[in-house]
């Protein structure tokens, strides 16, 4: 019976793509493999065996793959951990004062919420908005502005005129400054944390559920507390200031 280098008994030798791309459980990855490998012990050509370079090989892929296998599942379950402190962080915050950014503008009744961005050097200034799929939904090209702190002007329409569905939107402002550097500026943001919303998968801390303010939690500069600000607050009316 003559048995092709290549194949046998229409089974392709063991690699590295046949295994992760079954789409099948480990178990059953390691079970195919195991049958194609005896598969290919019992019908190779006695005149011409396997050499034990080609069996080492073989196992060695094997192993090499079952390892990345197990390496991506503890880096599934770290990136899980680490989500759910985040999430618990986030939730820390709630009914604390906090000040940043924010790249989300929420649409509210046909009317986006006030935002307002700051530029730290002069240049030309666009504003691009897309929805949550990353799908850009509207690019407004604002020209040259000054240093200074400027208000986002959408009319909450995209690029046909058509008003858009209420719901958030991501927003960034991009500035070309005079050397020719592009750079990217987002809205500053503060509020009282009143919730938590999840975007895309995302914290994102609600600052006021009327307009839909939402800060990512990424984004946080400062936290404050209702009673610290409420101290500082009765000192300076006490001092008269």
């Amino acid at each position: 019976m003559s048995v092709s280098e290549n194949y046998i008994l229409g089974i392709p030798p063991f690699s590295s793509e046949t295994l992760l791309d079954t789409g099948k459980t480990d178990l059953l990855e390691m079970d195919a493999f195991l049958r194609m490998f005896t598969t290919q012990l019992e019908y190779q050509d006695p005149l011409n065996p396997m050499q034990s370079y080609e069996l080492a090989s073989q196992l060695a892929q094997f192993s090499t793959v079952e390892q990345l296998t197990r390496a991506n599942e503890y880096l599934d379950y770290a990136s899980k951990y680490l989500s759910s402190i985040n999430n618990a962080q986030a939730l820390a915050l709630v009914d604390r004062d906090v000040s940043g950014n924010t790249d989300v503008i929420t649409v509210t009744g046909g009317v986006p919420v006030s935002l307002s961005y700051t530029l730290e050097e002069p240049g030309m200034v666009t504003i691009n908005i897309y929805d949550l799929n990353g799908k850009m939904v509207r690019s407004i090209e604002v020209g040259s502005l000054e240093a200074g702190t400027y208000e986002i002007d959408w009319d909450g329409k995209d690029y046909y005129g058509n008003q858009v569905e209420d719901g958030d939107y991501k927003v960034e402002v991009q500035l070309v400054t005079q050397t020719g550097e592009t750079k990217t500026v987002y809205p500053d943001v503060e509020g009282n944390v009143a919730g938590m919303k999840f975007l895309s998968g995302l914290p994102y801390l609600i600052l006021d559920r009327e307009t839909g303010l939402k800060m990512p939690f990424g984004f946080v500069e400062e936290i404050y507390s209702r009673e610290s600000n409420s101290e500082e607050s009765g000192a300076k009316n006490q001092n008269g200031v």
